[in-house]
């Protein structure tokens, strides 16, 4: 899931 652009921020770190 290291390619969805999410809106929040720390879903996004938290994907990386």
């Amino acid at each position: 899931m290291a390619g969805r652009l999410l809106p929040e921020p720390i879903l996004s770190s938290t994907i990386q």
